[in-house]
């Protein structure tokens, strides 16, 4: 069978608590590698000062998912991985390499630019090497619920936020990914399409947690919730009772209207990028 291990990097003492949030990329692509036979373990090292090689099976694949502040450990496991392990075919995703993949092209085989999880069955039956841009996912009902069960992805600390105490057992979701807007300092490079989980699929995922894993509380990483005003009060009439929510939007799409109907969903927070208070501050990052 063909083995996949997908890397989390050392932070590098960037968070207080690192491990916090769960990882939806990583659970992405592993529930799709799951589906393609492929059978795929996880090297989680957010909490650790320095990277270990000894916790990453030794696999066909290695995965490794990076922020811009994990690029030199990124860089580093693939060099000690290699050193390992010549024959291992090397990949890396996440938010730099979408940003700026040219700073992997020397250390890894394949640097996916975008979303990953359509790219993957020809990284793995083909071999492809080099540079892939993804496009935008426009079916997200198409893909498997992200594969919770190979790390832990709960928290007590997520739902309060961090430094803020402990709290109910909580996990990130996402129901829909995207953002029209174009902040300067935004790490999205998708802006031409927002695309939509449907309500029920959303529903589906949500009753999964709370009846299989005991969860019932969840951070909302859309980008931005509100945009779609009609589709998310579809998504918020399908939500199974007693779930707690919390998410972000724009100060701009917040009214008397959208708190009504958040509220009565059972969110109980939102989080506003406010960036600045200066008109020419927010034009310079073209925050509209």
């Amino acid at each position: 069978m063909t083995t996949l291990a997908l890397v989390l990097p050392p932070n590098g003492q960037q968070l207080t608590s690192p491990s916090m949030y769960g990882n939806l990329g990583v659970m992405y692509i592993a529930a799709v590698a799951e589906a393609l036979g492929v059978e795929v373990k996880v090297a989680d090292m957010r909490t650790l000062k320095d990277i270990d090689i000894s916790i990453i099976p030794n696999a066909d694949f290695v995965g490794v998912t990076t922020t811009s502040g994990e690029v030199g450990y990124a860089k580093a496991i693939a060099q000690a991985v290699r050193k390992r392990s010549p024959k291992t075919y090397l990949i890396v995703g996440g938010a730099h390499a979408s940003l700026a993949p040219a700073d992997f092209m020397e250390d890894f085989d394949t640097v996916v630019q975008g979303e990953g999880e359509l790219v993957l069955e020809s990284i793995i039956h083909q071999g492809i090497k080099g540079l892939i841009r993804a496009n935008r996912i426009t079916d997200l009902d198409s893909l498997p619920f992200p594969a919770r069960y190979l790390f832990d992805c709960f928290s007590d600390s997520l739902f309060p936020g961090e430094k803020y105490g402990r709290g109910p057992k909580a996990t990130t979701i996402i129901w829909s990914r995207g953002c029209p807007n174009h902040c300067a300092y935004c790490a999205n490079i998708h802006h031409a399409l927002v695309t939509y989980r449907s309500p029920q699929n959303i529903a589906a995922e949500l009753e999964l947690l709370r009846d299989s894993y005991g969860c019932s509380a969840f951070r909302v990483e859309d980008d931005n919730i509100g945009y779609k005003r009609a589709w998310l009060g579809q998504v918020l009439e399908t939500i199974p009772r007693g779930i707690r929510l919390k998410g972000h939007t724009r100060a701009d799409l917040v009214d008397d209207e959208l708190c009504a109907m958040l509220v009565r969903a059972g969110f109980e927070e939102i989080g506003l990028g406010i960036e600045a208070c200066d008109n020419h501050v927010l034009k310079l990052v073209g925050k509209g």
